[in-house]
């Protein structure tokens, strides 16, 4: 029986052992799998890590940081997000929008690509530099295409000589040359300018005495008979070559410093300056009266025999020439601020002038700064078309602001 018991005990240890065994190789081959997991638990916060520290604060790689998105910043002719615009405001209420929409910025080629399937913002196609040249107006056109020319001191010499060429180039066929620093001898001299007018009259461009002061409108001032008799004794010391062929007036009603206390009294002041001194001294010079406004002349004022009338209509019936200031970047906006203007001027027969800026501190959608030669000229080019189906006896005209930023106007 102690044999048989015996070997019980023996048979119960091996099994007992074998167990320990099974378990202890089981031990062995789970611990390496849970040392790995740990490692790569540890790598994966490693790795994140890394991946942060290597992106913006949007989460990109590296290498999408290297494209930055193009930025909108407003410069474009097709339609998009609304932007205040300036530029010959009415100065008692938010000036003018329109709709302008799309970014300046050159995109990347990558950009470039994924915004023509469809996706990212819009760019405006920029005309090539061969387009940068006025091509809408013919020699012998009635339509006509003009320049303010303020700085008369830059008419002599290389410099005048220059300004001619490029707007001979460009087809312009009037310039409007101020002629407040104009003298009798000294400085720019009458001597000066019937030279100037002279070259610009055989390069097929006409010439205006521009000036204007909005203290002219005032009872009493005599600032606008001074200027009269100055462009009269021009004119009677000029040959035909030589002469002036219009008062090309700039004064501007918004302006006074009455105007915000009393808005009524000023226009009105205007409205009697226009029809009592103005055209009777155009009549009398034997010259065409033109006027620079601005495209939002609504007030009503009394006419001449006491009825009432909108001033822009006012302007339109009195004076030969109107040139609306309708500075806006895209030729559809330029016509459409000037609607108003436009039909005053076919009813009563005036010639209308729309204008464009050059350069501006009022906003990318006022001037044709931010756009360039090209943009301007393809934009003009279309408002011209538009102008000759509402005048199709070319009784319009396109008109820049001014030859010194327009020659150096970016290509």
């Amino acid at each position: 029986m102690g044999t048989r018991l015996y070997k019980k005990w023996i048979s119960i240890f091996a099994a007992f052992s074998l167990l320990i065994l099974l378990l202890t190789a089981c031990s062995s081959a789970v611990e390496p799998a849970g040392a790995d997991s740990s490692a790569g638990s540890s790598g994966t916060e490693t790795s994140e890590s890394t991946t942060t520290a290597g992106t913006g604060s949007m989460g990109l790689t590296t290498a999408e940081e290297a494209e930055p998105e193009p930025t909108t910043e407003g410069a474009s002719t097709t339609a998009g997000t609304t932007q205040p615009v300036a530029g010959a405001p009415d100065p008692t209420g938010p000036a003018a929008t329109t709709e302008k929409p799309t970014t300046t910025k050159k995109p990347t080629s990558s950009q470039s690509a994924s915004q023509s399937a469809g996706g990212g913002s819009t760019t405006t196609t920029q005309p090539s530099a061969s387009g940068t040249t006025m091509q809408f107006r013919q020699p012998g056109d009635k339509n006509t295409l003009g320049v303010w020319w303020w700085d008369i001191s830059s008419i002599k010499g290389a410099s005048g000589t220059r300004y001619l060429d490029f707007l001979a180039a460009n087809g312009a066929s009037e310039i409007y040359l101020c002629v407040d620093g104009m003298r009798e001898s000294g400085g720019t001299s009458y001597a000066d300018v019937r030279a100037f007018v002279k070259q610009a009259k055989a390069l097929g461009m006409r010439v205006a005495a521009l000036s204007g002061d909005v203290a002219w409108i005032n009872p009493g001032n005599t600032g606008f008979t001074s200027y009269v008799n100055k462009v009269n004794g021009y004119q009677e010391a000029a040959s035909a070559d030589e002469k002036f062929y219009a008062m090309h007036l700039d004064v501007e009603p918004h302006q006074h410093s009455d105007f915000s206390d009393n808005r009524a009294k000023v226009m009105q002041w205007f409205a009697d300056f226009v029809l009592e001194k103005a055209v009777p001294a155009a009549e009398e010079a034997g010259m065409l009266l033109e006027w620079d406004i601005p495209f939002w002349l609504e007030d009503t004022v009394e006419d001449g025999s006491g009825r009432t009338i909108v001033l822009a209509e006012l302007m339109a019936k009195s004076c030969d020439t109107i040139a609306i200031m309708s500075y806006r970047d895209t030729a559809e906006a330029m016509y459409n601020v000037s609607k108003e203007e436009i039909a005053f001027a076919q009813k009563y027969g005036c010639k209308i002038i729309l204008g464009a800026e050059t350069k501006s501190s009022e906003g990318d959608p006022v001037s044709y700064m931010e756009e360039g030669k090209a943009v301007m000229a393809s934009e003009l080019g279309k408002l011209n078309a538009m102008l000759l189906q509402a005048f199709p006896d070319r009784n319009f005209g396109i008109a820049v602001h001014q030859v010194r930023t327009w020659y150096s106007l970016q290509d």
